[in-house]
């Protein structure tokens, strides 16, 4: 496998990744999580962003956002540090495509987590593992 993924590269035609960063604050909330729900309330979030297209037309997109320096707040007032990634990844060819997108977030002296995998298959089902206490929406 990793020879085929060697000897491909050269055929790629790809951007140059992308950086933004956000304030974490302006992050989507609140995060339920059984028993409690947080808001974050301090921190950075950053995002890197690749695409690639090959000499046949295959397209591969890739997403990957971090946590740094993340504190979330629960509804008690109390203060925890978020630690966490967050990535989407898609590859089309012609006429069919798949995607995963999986959150990795911890909120670090609680025991509550986020882990979420989706991955939609070039057929249209949807496989979810949600393994964490908190809802990813």
């Amino acid at each position: 496998m990793l020879a085929l993924a060697l000897s491909a590269a050269p055929a790629l035609a790809s951007s140059a990744a992308t950086h933004d960063s956000w304030l974490a604050t302006d992050a989507p909330g609140p995060l339920p999580c059984g028993a409690n729900t947080y808001m974050l309330v301090a921190g950075t979030i950053n995002q890197v962003t690749h695409t690639s297209t090959s000499a046949f037309g295959n397209v591969s997109y890739t997403e990957t956002i971090t946590a740094h320096g993340v504190v979330a707040q629960d509804q008690n007032g109390g203060l925890y540090r978020v630690v966490g990634v967050e990535h989407f990844g898609f590859l089309a060819n012609a006429g069919s495509g798949q995607m995963t997108w999986m959150f990795k977030m911890q909120i670090l002296g609680t025991g509550d987590s986020l882990n979420v995998v989706y991955r939609f298959a070039a057929d249209g089902s949807v496989v979810v593992h949600n393994v964490g206490t908190c809802s990813a929406g």
